[in-house]
């Protein structure tokens, strides 16, 4: 109960720039662990999986980064994996 009073803190920034194919934008997203616990980040689209899954520990960030055509829509999946403490 005590993991649920400490929020999960995922710091998610998402600067653009252009990239250098046209009718792109570079997307460059950061995940930081705001938990005391270890958990498991994997990152994963329609046709890409970013990285694999990671284990961030405490204060420890994971990035990537997303090409998306201009005019189309995308989607990132994000799965989370923390611990169960009961106490």
């Amino acid at each position: 109960m005590n993991l649920i009073l400490h929020a999960l803190v995922i710091l998610a920034m998402v600067p653009f720039c252009i990239a250098s194919t046209s009718n792109a934008i570079m997307y460059r997203m950061y995940i930081t662990n705001g938990i005391e616990d270890n958990i498991e980040v994997h990152v994963f689209g329609k046709d890409q999986d970013y990285q694999g899954q990671r284990t961030l520990a405490f204060n420890e960030e994971f990035d990537y980064k997303i090409r998306v055509k201009v005019g189309t829509i995308s989607r990132v999946e994000i799965s989370l994996k923390f611990k169960d403490v009961i106490g």
